[in-house]
């Protein structure tokens, strides 16, 4: 056998950036073309990846099921765009044995409970992320021009590149840290009231804050006149100076993508035991693995965009032109009209026409009694709690656990003090919620601690007080909407004239037995009014 072999030119270094000059005479090689076909792909992925953002297109929904005693993870067919900027195209349904997931990864799941510090002891509460990641295959084999007596390796050469993709589950979250700065920014936006009061924010205290990246200890506020201008400003202060600098390693929209380069499809919730067998992990028996998506990150098309600008635009100018905006004889936006509001005492007639632009019922006495909504994906996540979907659909918060039988999670509510509540009466609340999973057989029972205090101008910060609402419920009722019954408020909370600021914590205490995923949906405070007509901000 010959000890010499062909000798092919190398390829030469490509730039993403420069594409090929043809003229006449020119000869083309495989650099030429490799060169052409990587500034077009790049120019695709560029324009994805800068204008666009990476997420799911369409489809690529992840769901559970059961047959026979096994449970699989099913991901639709659908597309998505990747964190460099490819498509990534998944043509058909995929499945996944969780059973034999868990078994294969014995090892790899043992280091990285150790490595966490969570306790191995059975049941053990694991999240699996589902990701999505482009991959290509050479296909097409030809042959190719070589020496003699050569293998079929030698001979021949892939002609084509197939488009394709990987689904995997993996114990770490990937990394978007774009995506969540997204998020925040927003938030962060929409959490800005209008309102003319004093200490308004400034188009250079927007970028401040921008720039500094993390939530105000205080509520923000603007004028209806500056909030163009400030609204402006946030938007320039994070395309010049926060977006590039998001990526680690450097990384930035010039310098590339990040190297973490798959997407979130979802994140799926389980119960494992470890069986200190040759089996590994596997799931407990009789409980249900559930499917979160809420932090899936999506991209939504251009026409949809468009429809729902319009439609936005349409309500604001027929808004407008009803008398809803504000106009230059009558009263201010920011306010009813003191006309419309209808005070009762003692037999007072009314006299006239009146409208209301809300359902008013009476109490006892011909007072109104009235309710203000706190839904609580809008609330602040303390400790251990998470934004989620409840059953995949309703937004929620997700109470966490830290261990067996250990519950933790906490959240925060800004309670608006409406301007017509009889102080005499105070307020109630009740609480929304709903569990997942599989909690023992007789169902769940524990308590919601609910915290409230409400506070005085340049009050210090004081305790909040606190009562316990217990709750009991049987396994047949989870994946419901739960409602307990109305609370009063802590003998000690009590509201005044003189109070400008309320807030309530709500959390977990008490669970006992090992219990389920528990969220909260919404806070519903009750109070009476002193009148009709009268606005809750």
């Amino acid at each position: 056998m010959s000890e010499f072999q062909p000798v092919y030119p190398e390829t030469i270094n490509l730039d993403p950036y420069k594409r090929v000059k043809y003229s006449n005479g020119l000869v083309l090689g495989v650099d030429e073309f490799e060169q052409e076909q990587l500034y077009l792909l790049t120019k695709d992925q560029l324009h994805n990846r800068s204008l666009h953002g990476y997420g799911t297109v369409c489809g690529l929904n992840v769901t559970a099921r059961e047959e026979d005693g096994v449970w699989e993870l099913v991901v639709s067919p659908g597309i998505a765009v990747d964190k460099t900027g490819r498509d990534v195209r998944v043509p058909q349904a995929q499945c996944a044995d969780l059973s034999v997931w868990l078994q294969r990864n014995t090892d790899t799941i043992t280091q990285w409970l150790t490595d966490q510090g969570i306790p191995i002891v059975n049941p053990i509460a694991l999240t699996l992320h589902v990701v999505l990641c482009y991959d290509q295959c050479a296909t097409d084999y030809v042959p190719v021009p070589s020496g003699p007596c050569q293998s079929l390796d030698k001979t021949s050469v892939a002609s084509r590149y197939a488009d394709n993709f990987k689904l995997q589950l993996q114990l770490d979250a990937p990394e978007q840290e774009e995506e969540d700065a997204i998020e925040f920014l927003l938030q962060l936006l929409a959490d800005i009231e209008i309102s003319n009061a004093p200490g308004g924010l400034t188009v250079s205290g927007i970028e401040e804050i921008i720039r500094a990246f993390e939530e105000p200890a205080t509520s923000l506020h603007m004028s209806e006149a500056d909030a163009p201008a400030i609204i402006d400003a946030a938007l320039r202060v994070w395309v010049t100076e926060v977006r590039p600098g998001l990526l680690p390693d450097g990384r930035n929209c010039v310098a590339g993508p990040p190297r973490d380069e798959c997407i979130s499809l979802g994140q799926v919730q389980l119960q494992v035991e470890d069986t200190a067998s040759e089996l590994g992990y596997r799931l407990v028996s009789g409980s249900d693995p559930t499917v979160e998506q809420a932090e899936r990150p999506i991209l939504l098309q251009s026409r949809l965009l468009q429809e729902f600008m319009y439609n936005r635009l349409a309500l604001q100018s027929l808004s407008s032109s009803s008398g809803g905006g504000s106009s230059s004889g009558g009263s201010s936006s920011s306010g009813p009209d003191p006309a419309d509001l209808v005070h009762i005492s003692g037999d007072e007639t009314i006299e006239g026409e009146k409208t209301f632009s809300a359902p008013v019922s009476l109490a006892d006495g011909g007072r109104v009694e009235k309710t203000i909504s706190l839904p609580a994906f809008q609330a602040h996540n303390g400790r251990g709690a998470a934004k989620g979907l409840f059953n995949s659909v309703l937004p929620a918060m997700h109470f966490m656990t830290t261990g067996t039988n250990a519950f933790a999670g906490e959240v925060y509510f800004s309670i608006p003090i409406p301007n017509d509540i009889d102080y005499g009466e105070g307020m109630q609340f009740r609480l929304i919620w709903g569990f997942q999973g599989s909690p023992e057989p007789s169902g769940i029972e524990f308590n919601w601690q609910v915290s409230a205090h409400f506070y005085r101008a340049n009050d210090a910060v004081g305790t909040l007080e606190t009562i316990a609402a217990s709750v009991s419920e049987e396994n047949e009722r989870r994946n419901d909407v739960l409602v307990t019954e109305y609370f009063d408020f802590d003998g000690d909370v009590e509201i005044t004239d003189e109070h400008c600021y309320g807030v309530i914590k709500v959390s977990i205490e008490d669970p006992g037995t090992a219990i389920p995923q528990v969220y909260l949906l919404q806070v519903e405070l009750r109070y009476l009014a002193n009148r009709l007509g009268g606005v809750v901000s």
